[in-house]
């Protein structure tokens, strides 16, 4: 028997792929070629633009299989369910709710405000040249969008101690009663009773009063890392990106390496051809290394020549810094030693590249789930 489909890229990438391959391939079958994810379109007047790839399903069999880029056609020994050609051909890799021994990467600030606790650049002036003291009521707010293309929003913080405060400045109370008024009129799903008893809060309200790492929720394909970053102690990270707090200086030296970016390319879902980034399937997952107090303080000084070489470039925004063609030299370098880094703690020889970190990685994570 044999068979060839054409699917939108998404049933080899995250959750779907975790639900459709394992029963897909039980009854002896396997993917005997695919084509890597491409752009599809068509003439019509409304153009559509979808990402696709094409896929080939046989009985088992010793014939070659064929992995297909733009460019050329190469035999592998096997082809995943990530179309990536690895030994663990039929391997997937489902969500896990908690990291093991690590600290918890979590969805930053869901507002259901209506956008009324949002403050652009311009409302926030505004509001603290005529009450400069509700400067203590408003924090920085932070996404994917803010934190790679450097744009600057505020969102009013109002802790139950607080409300009293907010509501004697009229431009808050204004706000606030816009809050109240979108929460009473909307299908708010969840708790929505909590919603509309604290209209002056997020969904969420955590202790934001600490350092963090943001991990944008999407991020560019054009991009060889995910541009991630450390906050400080105040900043409110939006639920478009996710948020670890009182993270160690070694661990975002790990995420920022083509270790983890190697992972997250293969088993979390995208966005056309851009990252999805997933807490779950990615943080949760992904085989750390065991490391020495030594290998950490390593680790910390190459987390430090990372962020030092951003700053030496304080005028570029992250989507300047990591895009190919206008990466600093400087950066790269802190990049490229932090990848050697990384790399030999998982093997001392290196790698020479992703399908050998891969090879690695999913070889451990089989280790670590048959434990």
């Amino acid at each position: 028997m044999r068979l060839g489909f054409v699917a939108t890229n998404s049933i080899t990438q995250g959750s779907q792929a975790t639900t459709l391959w394992p029963a897909a391939l039980e009854d002896s079958l396997e993917i005997c070629f695919a084509y890597e994810s491409f752009k599809w379109t068509n003439n019509a007047r409304q153009k559509a633009g979808v990402v696709v790839t094409v896929i080939g399903l046989r009985n088992k069999s010793d014939e070659p299989k064929y992995m297909y880029s733009k460019t050329e056609k190469r035999i592998v020994q096997n082809i995943s369910p990530y179309l990536r050609a690895e030994s663990y051909s039929s391997l997937v890799v489902p969500s896990y709710e908690i990291p093991k021994g690590l600290p918890k990467c979590e969805f930053g600030t869901m507002k259901a405000d209506g956008g009324f606790l949002i403050l652009e650049k311009k409302d926030r002036d505004e509001l603290l040249s005529q009450y400069p003291e509700s400067k203590e009521l408003i924090r920085k707010f932070v996404g994917s969008e803010e934190f790679i293309k450097g744009h600057d929003r505020w969102i009013l913080w109002i802790s139950d101690i607080d409300l009293g405060f907010a509501e004697s400045i009229p431009p808050i109370m204004e706000r606030l009663i816009k809050v109240k008024n979108f929460r009473e009129t909307s299908k708010i799903t969840g708790d929505a009773y909590k919603l509309r008893e604290k209209f002056w809060q997020p969904r969420e309200f955590p202790n934001v009063d600490r350092n963090s790492i943001i991990i944008p929720g999407v991020s560019s394909e054009t991009r060889e890392y995910i541009p991630i970053g450390y906050l400080p102690a105040g900043t409110v990270i939006s639920n478009l990106a996710f948020a670890i707090y009182d993270a160690p200086e070694w661990l975002f030296a790990i995420l920022t390496s083509k270790m983890h970016m190697a992972w997250a390319g293969s088993v979390c879902g995208r966005l056309g051809t851009g990252y999805r980034y997933s807490n779950t399937l990615c943080y949760n997952t992904f085989p750390f290394p065991a490391l020495n107090e030594s290998q950490k303080r390593l680790l910390e000084e190459s987390a430090r020549r990372i962020i030092m070489a951003r700053e030496e470039h304080y005028d570029m925004t992250m989507a300047q810094l990591y895009d190919r063609s206008k990466m600093p030299d400087d950066l790269r370098i802190a990049h490229n030693l932090n990848d050697l880094l990384v790399d030999t703690l998982y093997r001392r020889s290196g790698f020479a590249n992703d399908e050998e970190r891969l090879q690695e990685l999913f070889r451990r994570y089989e280790e670590d789930k048959n434990a």
